[in-house]
Formats: structure tokens, C-alpha cells, sequence
């Protein structure tokens, strides 16, 4: 039932039905690059806070010795000391490993979520990478299926930003976590 018109005054207006939005062949190649860049960003990234957990990991190496000398003149807070040292070791340890997972190349599996498959995609490097000149040549050029392709692929490329993403941020909160437990280490054991 229809709001009841005040005598005298027009009828609201009509707004017209939006037609549904369709990401188009253009925008599914734009995406693409835009994906491929945030790939090559969180590459970056991972690069760039493996060199600095290096600078981490040397001051651990560079003070082991003496640092265990200084543990058993510390007393208790030497053991606390100790488990430090040791937790900040192991932290920089897994985030080594991560940032190795997250520069690591991904063609088919990203963790539990399996990616689309790249059979016939001219737009996935693997895909073109096993099919013959012949079979490129032979692609359907129907735009509907271009259309297709590239949306699975930027699928792919977002579903491979996101774990890359997703590495960087527990590398970085792990190197964080180490370089703190260090100076708390570090802390304990100076008098």
C-alpha cells in the first residue's frame, strides 16, 4: 500500500532500477595489474624485512658468548634472561621461515584454498607455459570466455596477494616480538 498524497502535490518521483553492475573484460585486465602490482609490493616487503631481521639476527650472534657468561652471574633474572634470548631465537626462526613461504612461488595450491585451474588461460603463465603456438592460436577469442579467463586469474593473482600479505604481517609481528625479547634479554643480564 502507497503512502497516502497530501491534495495538491505531485507524485514522488521514480527512481529507476540500476541495471547490474558487470566487471567487464577491461576492468578484469586492469585488476590484473593492479593485483600483480600488490604481489610485487608484498614481495618488496618480505625483501625488505628479511634484510632487516638480519640486522637481528647478527646482534643475536654477535652476542651469544658473552651473553652466556652473563646468565650465570645474573642469578635468577639470568634464567628469565635466558628464556628470552631464547624465545627471540626462535621467533626470528619462524619468521625466516614465513617470509621464505610468502616469496615462495605459488602455481597451483595456496594453503587449504585450491586455486582455479589454469587449463586454456592465456592470461596465467602456466598455463601458457605448457600450451603449444597451435594451441594458443586456437583459443577462443569469444569475448565472454576472455572475460572468464581473466577473472580467474584475478582470482588467482588476489588469492596469491593475500597469503603473501597475510606472511608479511606475522613475519613483521614475529620480528617485532624477537627484537623486543632481545632487549629485554639484553636488559636482565647488564649490570
Amino acid at each position: 500500500m502507497e503512502p497516502a498524497q497530501a491534495p495538491g502535490s505531485s507524485p514522488p518521483a521514480q527512481v529507476p532500477a540500476s541495471p547490474p553492475v558487470q566487471v567487464g573484460l577491461e576492468d578484469a585486465l586492469f585488476m590484473i595489474g593492479q593485483t600483480q602490482e600488490s604481489i610485487r609490493h608484498a614481495d618488496n616487503k618480505i625483501g625488505l624485512l628479511f634484510a632487516a631481521s638480519t640486522v637481528l639476527l647478527g646482534a643475536l650472534a654477535t652476542s651469544w658468548s658473552s651473553f652466556r657468561s652473563e646468565v650465570d652471574v645474573a642469578g635468577g633474572a639470568g634464567w628469565f634472561a635466558a628464556a628470552c634470548f631464547g624465545a627471540a631465537m626462535l621467533g626470528l626462526a619462524v619468521s625466516y621461515a614465513l617470509m621464505v613461504g610468502g616469496l615462495a612461488p605459488r602455481t597451483r595450491e595456496l594453503g587449504q584454498a585450491q586455486l582455479p585451474p589454469v587449463h586454456d588461460n592465456r592470461f596465467a603463465w602456466p598455463s601458457v607455459a605448457a600450451m603449444s603456438i597451435d594451441e594458443l592460436e586456437s583459443l577462443s577469442q569469444d569475448v565472454v570466455q576472455v572475460r572468464r579467463e581473466a577473472l580467474l586469474q584475478m582470482k588467482a593473482l588476489a588469492s596469491i596477494a593475500a597469503v603473501k600479505f597475510r606472511m608479511f604481517r606475522r613475519s613483521l609481528e614475529l620480528v617485532v616480538i624477537s627484537g623486543a625479547l632481545f632487549i629485554v634479554s639484553q636488559v636482565l643480564t647488564r649490570r
